[in-house]
């Protein structure tokens, strides 16, 4: 990979970081119940959680094999930080997809979280197809 990538991504990376970091506490600090989730969206969002966890346990397989993460910022995270960084990302991105639903995307939340599973979906059997199971 090009150097002048890597030496970028790493900035993007605690750029990323602090947003998420930043989001969770946003979310923390949120009242609880503020708008009522319908079944749908309660059913969206924990297919979009599945599937990240899903795709979480599939990273952590390729990058404790030694292969190589094709995500650049997740990538990097693991070079810097190890599995704690990868798993602060899952975490937050879940959390941050969350927050996002429920304030930003509140009046499309059905659309937003079906994007968010999709994209988290495609991911899990792009790496099931090339060979990492759970």
């Amino acid at each position: 990979m090009d150097s002048g990538f890597r030496r970028n991504a790493g900035g993007i990376v605690r750029k990323s970081l602090l947003a998420i970091l930043t989001a969770t506490i946003l979310l923390i600090s949120m009242p609880a119940g503020a708008e009522e989730w319908d079944r749908e969206e309660t059913a969206a969002f924990g297919a979009y959680a599945a599937c990240n966890f899903m795709d979480y346990l599939q990273t952590r397989q390729i990058i404790r094999g030694g292969h190589t993460e094709l995500n650049p910022m997740i990538e990097d995270l693991a070079d810097r930080m190890g599995m704690t960084g990868v798993t602060l990302w899952f975490a937050g991105s879940t959390a941050l997809t969350y927050l996002l639903s429920d304030t930003v995307f509140k009046d499309h939340r059905k659309v937003f979280l079906g994007v968010m599973a999709g994209g988290s979906a495609s991911t899990v059997i792009w790496n099931w197809r090339i060979g990492y199971r759970f």
